[in-house]
Parts: C-alpha cells; sequence; structure tokens
C-alpha cells in the first residue's frame, strides 16, 4: 500500500471522522449565482481550493473572487488549445506555458499572490485573501 493510501485510511479511522461531500457538477465562472448544488456550496463555503484544477482553474479564480471568498489554486496543466480566450498580460498573446498561466492567473486581481512549495515540479500556488 501506497504512503498516500496508508494516510488516507488512518484519516479515516479517526473518530468522528465525516469524508466531505464530493459535487459531480460543471464548475464555471457563473457557479457562483447558479441555482445548483454547486452554486450554494460555493456561496456557503469559507474558501475555495484547487489542486491540479486543470479546466476549473479559471472558475475557481473568478468565483472567489465574485463572492468575495479566499482561493488558493496550484495549476499545473495549461490547455492552450481548450481555451484560446488566455491571453499573457503586457504582450496580449496567448497563454501556451505553465509561466504564461501563472502570470494570466495573477492579473484578474492586483492582490493574488504566490508561494512556491516545498516539492519539485509544479509547484507555484496562486492565492488570494480578501481585505478585512
Amino acid at each position: 500500500m501506497a504512503q498516500q493510501e496508508r494516510l488516507a485510511a488512518a484519516v479515516q479511522r479517526q473518530p468522528g471522522f465525516t469524508p466531505p461531500p464530493q459535487l459531480c457538477e460543471y464548475f464555471a465562472p457563473d457557479t457562483a449565482a447558479a441555482d445548483t448544488e454547486a452554486g450554494a456550496a460555493a456561496r456557503a463555503c469559507a474558501a475555495i481550493v484547487g489542486l491540479h484544477p486543470d479546466q476549473a482553474t479559471d472558475a475557481i479564480v473568478e468565483v472567489a473572487l465574485a463572492l468575495r471568498r479566499p482561493f488558493a489554486v496550484l495549476p499545473c496543466c495549461v490547455y492552450a488549445q481548450q481555451h484560446p480566450h488566455r491571453r499573457r498580460p503586457g504582450d496580449g498573446g496567448p497563454v501556451e506555458s505553465y509561466e504564461d498561466l501563472l502570470a494570466y492567473l495573477k492579473a484578474k486581481h492586483p492582490d493574488i499572490r504566490t508561494a512556491a512549495l516545498p516539492f519539485f515540479g509544479r509547484n507555484q500556488v496562486l492565492y488570494w485573501l480578501p481585505p478585512g
């Protein structure tokens, strides 16, 4: 058994452990206003987190900003072909690389911050904490 599986099994054996609900809905920029289970969850949550969120990356940032909820995303894949609307800040070119994606996401709000997590690979987390 892999270390991650052993850790998950140990956590689940803890008294009172209740796994969080899983929502199988499309998470989009309009989720914040949607009359759906995902919309209600987004409006009720304290923070929105995406680890390797793929195509939901933009939506996580936009929904969190719209709802003024803290967020953290750890983007990985760029999906340039699926997101031709993404433009690099500065020169307006297409977002084609990981570095471009980080810059594009950071440009969504002047207070979005970046931190490096302590592992190899695509380890840049972007986060925002609303004022107050």
